[in-house]
This record gives C-alpha cells, structure tokens and sequence, in this order.
C-alpha cells in the first residue's frame, strides 16, 4: 500500500500548491542596504508562484537602481508620484495584486527559503483566513536571537486563537501574516492612509476582528532588522501619531459595530507625555468622544487608563491638567494610589 506522508513532509509540488499565487507587497523607501537581501530571499523561495510587488516610495538613495539589477520577470516595480507612506504603498500593493494569498514584508528583513511555502502549507490545512507565524529572529551586525513575544496562555500552544486574543496577544505587525485575498476583499479591509505611524496596528484591529478562523503556529523564520532609519523609528510626533492611530481604530469599531466585540481599543502607553497644550487638546477631544464607550466597556479596561481619560475630561485646560497631574500619567497614578492608600490606613 502506498504510504503517504504527513503534510509538513511533503514538497510545494507534491502538494499542488503551485497553483496558489501569493503576491508578496513590499512598501519600499530608502532601503539600498537591505533591498537585495530582501528580495533575494523572496525569489529563492520554495513557493515559486509569487508575484513581488515593490512600491517604491520615491526613494532619493541608489534602492531602485538596486531593484533594477535584480533580474527576475516576478518582480515588479511601481513608483509612487510623491512620498505618500507605508499606508499608501501598501493600499497600492492591494489593488494590483493578482494572487489568492497577500503577505506583506518590509524592505529592511528577510525570510528563511521556505517561509512563504510553511505559511501556505498552514493555511491549506486550517481553512483559516488569516495564518500568523510566532518564528520571528531580531537581527543585528553581530547577533541573530530569537523574539519570544507569545507568553500569554491564551495563545501558548494552541492552533487556533479567537479573534480577540490574536488582536490583544500577538505581535501588532503585518509581516508574519497570510491573508486570503477574497477575505481582505469582502471586509474592504485597507490602511489607513492618514496614519504615518502604528499603521500595522491598525490592520491587525481591522483584519483580525473580522476573521472566522486564525491560525498560530511557529513556523519558519522572519528575520527582523531593527533600521534605525525606518518608520518606527524616525516618526516625529510619536504622541500625536499614537492619537492619530487610536481615532482610527474606534471610528471604523464604530462604524463596523464591532466594539461589542470585547477588544481593547485604547491602552496607555508609556511615551505618552502630555507635555503641551497641543497634546493635551487632541486627546481631551478622544476622550470625549470615546468617554460614552469607556463608560460601558470599563471592565475591559484597568485602573491607570480610566484615571488618564478621566484627568484629561475632568480638566479646563493645559495648565489645570498639567498643576493637577504631573506630565508622567503613570508617576500620577501610583501617587495617586498611595494617598488613597494612606487615607484607608489612617
């Protein structure tokens, strides 16, 4: 009797896979150190029906003359009229993509040669819309280590996750996720172009509260580059940015009625710094406007994030805040929790 092996044993050809076209898209700016890393980590993959679409986003170093040298017909370059962001590169990348399967990657990392092949493997298996792989190593001139980012029990070996604690217990990026392109189509699923900063973040909100089944697994590797000119790093504004972010998830919760799903949308973040009246403006708006959903979803939230909405709604302004409430919101809070302490002792 012939035997037949296990899935994970069997090659891309013998599972008839090949047929699957994944378009990898690859929001691209600046980049000349890595980009050939990079993309030859993705035409040397097993998965061999790939399309690879660079959206360079008017990069002013020697990137596209890079990308230009690398001969392969799957790759395809398209350059931005004007320097618009991830956000916009990647809404692109959508548009013109083609394959069943979308897998976003950053210009900066690269992926072990049978990434793509593991994560399809997966999601063949699963029927899942959405797979998401835990292997991720943190790179750098001298060391290769892995990232353990999944300590929490609610995903620790196990298959499948719900949507709530993949958004609340998994890395918050996009490139160690597969996606059905008819699941991103049916929920119009896109990034929200006006968010320079955490824009992964909100796809992760957008993207997983809507899938029926996700997968976790720890498949093959990500290798992640910490470039020190990449967007986490260089945004200006980080405060603002954040805010930015935060309006977003809630308006398309909102929109959506999803914010009965029981996700977090707001979580206090240790660079928060309300150190202007700019600052302190835009987040009193937030507040404001979020105040009727925190007052019904509170149990979702803890003690240090209901006192930060609440110091900011309760204030007239900047400079009550500011003589109420040191600018550290956390140094605040324990303050605040010692005195009640004392008042209780006493």
């Amino acid at each position: 009797m012939l035997k037949i092996p296990p899935p994970d044993t069997l090659s891309a050809s013998d599972k008839n896979y090949d047929s699957k076209k994944v378009s990898v898209i690859i929001p691209i700016y600046n980049v000349e150190q890595y980009i050939e890393k990079c993309l030859k980590s993705i035409i040397n993959q097993t998965h061999k029906n790939l399309e690879i679409l660079c959206i360079n986003d008017c990069s002013t170093d020697n990137t596209l003359q890079i990308m230009k040298n690398i001969k392969d017909s799957r790759i395809k370059i398209y350059n931005n009229k004007k320097n618009s962001g991830p956000s916009y590169s990647r809404n692109k990348g959508i548009k013109t993509a083609k394959g069943e399967y979308i897998y976003f990657m950053d210009s900066d990392d690269w992926i072990d040669a049978d990434y793509i092949e593991s994560m399809i493997d997966k999601m063949e298996q699963t029927g899942s819309d959405i797979v998401i792989n835990s292997n991720i190593m943190l790179e750098t001139p001298n060391s290769s280590l892995k990232y353990d980012h999944c300590k929490s029990p609610k995903i620790e070996n196990k298959d499948y996750i719900s949507p709530k604690d993949a958004i609340e217990n998994t890395l918050a990026v996009v490139w160690n996720k597969l996606v059905k392109r008819e699941f991103i189509d049916k929920f119009k699923i896109k990034f929200p172009d006006e968010i320079l900063y955490m824009e992964d973040t909100f796809f992760q909100y957008a993207a997983l509260i809507n899938a029926d089944k996700i997968a976790f697994y720890e498949g093959k590797s990500y290798h992640y580059t910490n470039n020190k000119n990449g967007i986490s790093n260089s945004c200006k504004y980080k405060d603002i940015n954040i805010l930015n972010f935060l309006n977003a998830i809630y308006d398309y919760y909102k929109e959506n009625n999803l914010l009965d799903k029981g996700v977090k949308i707001f979580t206090v973040v240790p660079s928060i710094c309300i150190k202007d009246y700019k600052i302190y403006n835009a987040y009193k708006k937030y507040f404001k406007k979020i105040n009727e959903y925190l007052c019904a979803y509170k149990d979702l939230y803890n003690e240090l994030e209901l006192f930060f909405s609440k110091n900011i709604i309760s204030s007239n302004n900047f400079k009550e805040y500011s003589e109420k409430y040191p600018a550290n919101v956390t140094l605040s809070y324990i303050r605040n929790m010692n005195k009640r302490k004392k008042a209780e002792v006493i």
